[in-house]
């Protein structure tokens, strides 16, 4: 016997053996895959109740102003106005594919109490009668529809105001503190958690050092009637916030008239924007050396730093309203990005058609 023909032998004998132990690997992986199947835990259709039994049906049903701001965030008559411009987007996706297991009605109410309250999908599941896969499918279908039709909106719309709407709102300013002229606007980050992403990269551009955490920055104006006029968001939690406001200096700038400008912290104080932003003293700036005029900065100062609270109850405003937020978010950037979006259109929406917003109540209803 040659010795080609023992090494092809010994070559195809290792193949035999390569191939009998994959398949070995491979049963005992199976086999393991079984036996956590068996384990797993899960809502199934038929321990639920029927759709029409649900209690968001009945919560539907009822058209109680009170239950619907409690449950949904928003009265009877703000849902019906949604519902009218989300209807027609729902409609279309179900005339494709398989029956809807879920109307127009129910998806909308389904994603607003899923923003508005921090409740699992399995939860959910239970409430609306329906199991977690279909409760996520719907909520991927009612955000897009969301994202698509918010900003089309005019009272949900995010829109930097014109000359005379900055007038109307820096009287509201002006009214409540005098010598405060000009300020229509108020600005400042807030920042939210999110999930622990895999990569390794990704990780590290979101980690902020600050909090030990990983998370996202987003920089939110809001003007003097309580509405988002301009908003960054989703941006990595390693960025700083004065770093985010690129396109709102450029909005200060060329689409500001003077002598109209906003509010902030010292974070967003510069020499380029000492016009446009005016901010508290920092800590140990010096101060005029003339008694009269030290009282009079010093005056100005307690203004400004009263005023600026109006930023806090806005974010603030924003996390309560919609209770999401609260929790860490997605690590998928994409689906984060969408969610936070349809959040700030609602915020307006919600503003502007129910008047439960403390900004508006300072500003607006003295």
């Amino acid at each position: 016997m040659s010795s080609s023909t023992v090494v092809a032998i010994i070559a195809s004998r290792k193949r035999k053996r390569c191939r009998t132990l994959s398949l070995v690997v491979l049963m005992i992986a199976l086999t393991r895959l079984r036996a956590s199947a068996r384990k797993r835990h899960y809502l199934t259709r038929s321990s639920l109740l029927p759709q029409h039994l649900s209690s968001s049906v009945r919560l539907l049903a009822v058209q109680d102003d009170k239950a619907y701001i409690d449950a949904l965030g928003f009265g009877v008559a703000a849902f019906n106005y949604l519902h009218r411009f989300v209807d027609p987007l729902l409609i279309k996706q179900a005339t494709r594919g398989r029956p809807v297991a879920v109307d127009s009605r129910l998806c909308l109410s389904l994603a607003l109490q899923y923003l508005n309250t921090p409740t699992r999908e399995k939860t959910l599941a239970q409430i609306y009668g329906i199991t977690p896969s279909t409760v996520n499918k719907y909520l991927a279908k009612t955000f897009a529809a969301l994202r698509q039709i918010l900003p089309l909106i005019p009272a949900a719309r995010i829109k930097w105001p014109g000359q005379s709407k900055m007038a109307q709102l820096s009287s509201l300013v002006s009214r409540r503190c005098p010598g405060l002229d000009h300020v229509f606007a108020f600005v400042d980050g807030v920042r939210l958690f999110i999930n622990k992403p895999d990569d390794d990269l990704i990780q590290n551009a979101y980690y902020s050092a600050a909090v030990s955490n990983h998370c996202i920055n987003n920089v939110i104006c809001f003007t003097t009637d309580g509405c988002i006029c301009w908003a960054r968001c989703n941006a990595a939690g390693a960025k700083q916030d004065s770093i985010l406001c690129g396109p709102l200096y450029q909005l200060l700038e060329h689409h500001t008239p003077r002598p109209y400008r906003i509010i902030s912290d010292t974070a967003f104080g510069s020499n380029r924007m000492r016009d446009r932003i005016i901010t508290p003293f920092k800590e140990g700036e010096r101060l005029s050396d003339n008694p009269n005029m030290r009282r009079l900065q010093l005056i100005m100062n307690s203004k400004i730093t009263s005023t600026r609270q109006a930023v806090e109850w806005g974010n603030g405003a924003l996390q309560r309203t919609f209770a999401r937020l609260a929790l860490p978010m997605s690590a998928n950037e994409k689906k984060r990005q969408n969610i936070i979006i349809v959040v700030c259109h609602l915020f307006n929406l919600r503003t502007r058609l129910t008047g439960f917003n403390q900004i508006r109540t300072v500003y607006c209803d003295d």
